[in-house]
């Protein structure tokens, strides 16, 4: 993995970030919490290359704090002749917070995942958040 980032609290933040992954891990485990790295039943014959980028910028808004991000990745798989394809995607991601003190933070957002099949058609699926997080 090769990345580089700038994250300071308050001001503008980005990142860059390209990997490459041989013989993923199965999504289907990751996805139920049965992944075990012993078993080599739990990877897949592929590989994978992942870019990802981000963009946010915070502002302190006299004690309190207002947040925004943006993140795109892009998956592109690597499969062998005779393996039936995979697709590929490509995630957008955009979140708004607002703490109202260092403990108390309110946060939507929304996301939009594109998947391109082997001709590159495209379909989407969209998911929104919100949550308020306390801590003490």
């Amino acid at each position: 993995k090769l990345a580089a980032a700038q994250a300071p609290e308050y001001g503008l933040r980005y990142g860059l970030s390209a990997e490459y992954e041989h013989n993923i891990w199965d999504p289907k485990h990751i996805a139920n919490g049965t992944l075990n790295w012993k078993r080599v039943d739990h990877m897949l014959d592929h590989d994978e290359a992942r870019f990802s980028a981000n963009v946010g910028y915070g502002v302190d808004l006299s004690s309190a704090k207002f947040d925004v991000d943006y993140k795109a990745t892009f998956v592109l798989p690597f499969v062998d002749e005779g393996v039936d394809p995979m697709d590929r995607t490509l995630t957008h991601n955009l979140d708004l917070s607002y703490a109202f003190t260092k403990d108390v933070k309110l946060t939507v957002g929304g996301s939009v995942k594109q998947s391109f099949d082997q001709d590159w058609n495209m379909s989407n699926q969209f998911g929104y958040k919100a949550g308020l997080s306390v801590s003490f």
